[in-house]
């Protein structure tokens, strides 16, 4: 049966819009081992110092992925192995969600949504590997060439968790292959250059309510004469009961730069400045739905009924072709190192542009969505030491607080993020020449809370209210492996 009342079937077609593609929430991912989803944690000599010698470490090849310009410090060729493994231990509690407001002005949907409110663990351990290498070709010239994992998160939820149309699994990695020159221009001042080549990839997925969208369906024919009160009633009670899953899977490719400069303003002190530029990415792959309840599968036939419109029906087609353009942050950072004696004491403040995500604009079966996120720039400020107690052994430690890219009425399960303070310890053997290094470091976390507020929000509408707690205590070590020739 058609739906007739013009105001309300654009309304439902809205309805179905945030409801149905699910796709619009799952662009959203995180990681714990920086802000945003950013993995800077990929040498045993950084991490050691809580990468507070970012720009300006010089101790082995794995510094030119912060500045290109400390290769000018290196004497011979170099190669550095790195193995990170990262434990995010991230744990979700007291979720609960509501639907949001529904086709009826002033009418909102109580019903709550069934599902558990709580995960003991919705993430799993990763391995990161990297590699750097240095080149030295005169006095004035060096070269190299790295890989590594720049960007990346790992999570997923239970598919009937309270929180389920915001967000189930997550998986993404940015891979990145790069070369690097340096140039000396004095003595005292070096610059550097970096371009390289980004590989994205990322599964995505959430639940969407049928039930819901049943809801709407019934809700336009209920304002039209065409259903009873009972009916609605009826149709309510499905709303978080008649699910089904949507995952998105794409890749991408794109080119990034960097510019860093080395400066040694007198003997024993450096200054290392650096900036990395965006990285668009416009990722391409396909939506597909996956397994329904019986109770979703009897909503899908409302397609067949004529109940739901021609246009609103390529939605739920079982696949489609799918777009989405991310925008990776330009990152400005600032270092300093300074030796005294046996002791070298390190500082460094990095600035990372979130802001450039404020939202995301899938694009699914010919529809656009559009996810605020409205994440801010985060800023990271790290102290630390090393100590060469013999030519052969380094000790290590620092400190460093990041920032958060999100609060609280952002929040989603995919970004759990929050505020941190980074402990780290690390240390170095030396041998001929050969040198291994190994970091351990522990992120404290503020326990954190989201509460998106779906008729604050309308991209939430669909997906309802959301609450819950989250309890983060990730933990880093490194080792790593060198050899200079």
């Amino acid at each position: 049966m058609q739906v007739r009342n013009a105001r309300s079937q654009s309304q439902t077609k809205r309805f179905l819009s945030f409801t149905a593609l699910g796709l619009s929430g799952m662009a959203v991912s995180s990681s714990l081992f920086a802000a945003g989803f950013a993995l800077r944690n990929h040498s045993a000599s950084g991490v050691g110092t809580s990468l507070a010698s970012d720009t300006v470490n010089t101790f082995d090849a794995s510094g030119i992925l912060s500045n290109p310009a400390v290769m000018s410090a290196f004497k011979g060729n170099s190669i550095s192995l790195n193995i990170n493994y990262t434990d995010a231990n991230i744990k979700a509690k007291d979720g609960t969600l509501t639907p949001g407001p529904q086709l009826r002005a002033g009418r909102i949907a109580s019903y709550p949504v069934a599902g558990p409110g709580s995960e003991s663990e919705v993430s799993e351990p990763v391995v990161i590997p990297s590699i750097y290498n240095i080149y030295q070709v005169s006095e004035q010239v060096h070269v190299g060439w790295s890989f590594n994992v720049p960007y990346g998160t790992n999570t997923e939820y239970d598919n009937n968790w309270a929180g389920r149309y915001h967000g189930l699994k997550t998986e993404l990695q940015a891979y990145d292959v790069g070369i690097h020159g340096s140039y000396k221009i004095t003595d005292m001042i070096a610059a550097g250059i970096s371009l390289s080549w980004q590989q994205a990839k990322g599964e995505l997925s959430s639940a969407a309510d049928l039930g819901a969208v049943n809801y709407a369906v019934v809700g336009n024919e209920y304002q039209n004469g065409r259903a009873t009160l009972a009916d609605l009633q009826t149709a309510g009670a499905g709303i978080g009961r008649n699910d089904a899953i949507g995952t998105y899977k794409g890749d991408s490719t794109a080119f990034a730069y960097g510019v860093g400069f080395l400066i040694k303003p007198w003997e024993g002190s450096r200054l290392g400045l650096s900036y990395k530029g965006q990285v668009n990415h416009e990722a391409k792959g396909d939506f597909k739905w996956g397994p329904t309840t019986a109770q979703a599968g009897s909503t899908l036939s409302l397609l067949a009924s004529g109940r739901v419109t021609g246009q609103n029906a390529g939605r739920f087609q079982n696949s489609s072709d799918a777009k989405l353009d991310l925008t990776l942050p330009p990152v400005a950072s600032i270092g300093y190192a300074h030796d005294i004696s046996d002791f070298t004491v390190y500082g460094n403040v990095t600035h990372t542009g979130w802001s450039t995500l404020k939202e995301l604009n899938p694009e699914y079966n010919g529809q656009e969505v559009v996810t605020q996120l409205r994440w801010n720039d985060s800023v990271y400020y790290a102290i630390g030491a090393d100590y060469r107690f013999s030519p052969e052994w380094t000790i290590r430690y620092g400190v460093g607080r990041d920032q958060s890219v999100t609060d609280t009425d952002h929040r989603t399960p995919r970004t759990p993020d929050g505020d941190r303070t980074a402990l780290s310890i690390g240390g170095s053997y030396k041998m001929g020449a050969f040198d291994f290094s190994a970091a351990f470091q522990q992120l404290f976390l503020e326990d954190t809370e989201s509460q998106l507020n779906a008729s604050a929000y309308t991209d939430n509408n669909g997906r309802g209210t959301f609450k819950a707690k989250y309890e983060i205590s990730p933990s880093i070590a490194v080792v790593s492996a060198g050899y200079s020739f």
